[in-house]
């Protein structure tokens, strides 16, 4: 009695990779569809004028709430444009709690509250915006 002998592939094996490889597509899929949604959208990073400041980086905030606008530089030489605020803690309140969360632990790392990462930023450094912040906080305070 000499035939095929076939032996059905295990199916809950199948079934786990099938499953596994469909969470990590979908996992990276979604990743994609927003940074090109980002991408699409081009939101500003960072608006400042005679009011105050606000973007996609920054909660908005008056010149009243802000303390001190200074340049620095962070982990692995990256530069940021940092806002010290008057009562981070009352800003908080304002914010969601990720955001409450990064404010805080910035203020405790670097002293600053609001941050604006240069490398978003077009053809301008962190220096420059930082001067030019300083004066719009002169010329409220004055």
């Amino acid at each position: 009695m000499g035939g095929l002998i076939a032996l059905p592939i295990m199916v809950g094996i199948f079934d786990g990779l099938v499953a596994g490889g469909l969470a990590v597509f979908l996992f990276f899929a979604w990743f994609a569809f927003t940074f090109l949604a980002l991408a699409r959208r081009r939101p500003v990073a960072l608006r400042m004028d005679e009011k105050g400041i606000s973007g996609y980086y920054v909660d908005p905030a008056t010149w009243d709430e802000i303390k001190d606008v200074r340049a620095f530089i962070a982990g692995k030489g990256h530069r940021f444009l940092g806002f010290e605020l008057k009562d981070p803690a009352t800003f908080r309140d304002r914010q969601t709690p990720w955001r409450r969360y990064r404010s805080w632990s910035l203020g405790r790392q670097n002293g600053v509250h609001q941050v604006v990462p240069e490398m978003v930023l077009a053809a301008v450094t962190v220096e420059e915006l930082a001067k030019t912040a300083q004066q719009f906080l002169q010329d409220h305070r004055a």
